[in-house]
């Protein structure tokens, strides 16, 4: 799955264009006056100015009168202004242009001149920029966030056994989920007797522990033959190499099961002779419970190691523990 790069708001400014329009059959013929690399620049420049500089610019460029006259009387308000819209030419004379090609330049709606005019004092606009000002009703309270990380820290956590010196990611125990965290978080909240904020649903807990936390909840793998692997995964291996390192491979394999059941026999005819294997058996995490208070326990990490006689009827272990 490829990601795709997040961008900013500054990024996003930077990026608007002139939209289409054509003004062929306009009264004032706007696309005659201003071509279209003009038009870029125009909103361009428009884009990397701040906000209270795009409404002086608004307002050095439209210009807003009483309607002296109104034709006839409608059901719906009759407009108060007529506004009339002019770009620059030659850094110095002002051509008049219409309201869409005005907007459709600098790639914004009719709110912006509003706006701009509602803040209109002085000669100038003299309101400031109130986005993000009012706070989201929705928006998860910072000490319930703080909560709800304290819970995830008190799980306690192992690091990757094989390939802790390339990676970031820790590891909790396998019988959780963040489901099951999400019960204990509440259960925690509940014996506690906090506030129903705290009470939040399941998408906020999911949210602050994927997007704060390198955790995962450790699986114990079993080992995969490389070389089988990787020639399951070529759809139509057509290098003849890899046929041969295949068939290789598969003969090899068949000639030491072949060998292994040959001494598997042997040990059972000759009590002069032993055939024994081992392994290193997955990494196991204890104790291990559903108590919730376990959960919160540091665990150890135990190394299996498995010795198997081929002729005695029970295999033999061997236990390695590591508490770091």
């Amino acid at each position: 799955m490829k990601w795709k790069k997040a961008i900013s708001a500054k990024e996003k400014k930077l990026s608007k264009t002139p939209k289409i329009i054509d003004c062929t059959n306009c009264n004032f013929k706007c696309s005659l006056n201003f071509d279209e690399d003009y038009r870029i620049k125009l909103c361009s420049n428009f884009w990397t100015l701040e906000y209270n500089q795009q409404k002086d610019y608004i307002l050095s460029c439209v210009t807003q009168a009483p309607v002296k006259r109104h034709v006839s009387e409608q059901v719906r308000k009759a407009k108060e202004f007529s506004k009339m819209y002019t770009f620059s030419l030659n850094s110095s004379e002002k051509v008049r242009v219409c309201k869409q090609f005005f907007l459709k330049t600098l790639a914004i709606s009719h709110g912006p001149v509003d706006k701009a005019f509602e803040g209109f004092g002085n000669g100038i606009f003299i309101n400031n920029d109130k986005g993000g000002k009012i706070p989201s009703k929705n928006k998860t309270p910072s000490d319930v966030i703080c909560e709800i990380r304290s819970h995830i820290e008190k799980f306690p956590t192992t690091e990757s056994h094989y390939c802790r010196a390339t990676t970031k990611w820790k590891y909790l125990d396998p019988t959780l989920s963040i489901a099951k965290m999400y019960e204990l978080y509440l259960e925690d909240c509940k014996s506690r007797e906090l506030d129903s904020k705290y009470f939040i649903c399941l998408t906020v807990y999911r949210n602050i522990f994927c997007k704060n936390y390198n955790l995962d909840f450790y699986k114990p793998k079993k080992d995969q033959c490389l070389q089988c692997e990787t020639y399951k995964k070529l759809s139509k291996p057509q290098e003849e190499q890899i046929i041969n390192n295949y068939e290789n491979h598969i003969r090899r394999r068949d000639e030491s099961f072949s060998a292994k059941q040959l001494d598997k026999e042997r040990a059972s005819n000759n009590n002069n002779f032993c055939s024994v294997t081992f392994d290193l058996q997955s990494v196991l995490q204890i104790p291990s419970s559903d108590v919730s208070s376990m959960y919160y326990s540091r665990k150890i990490c135990t190394y299996n190691l498995t010795l198997y006689e081929a002729a005695a009827p029970q295999p033999c272990f061997l236990f390695f523990v590591d508490g770091t």
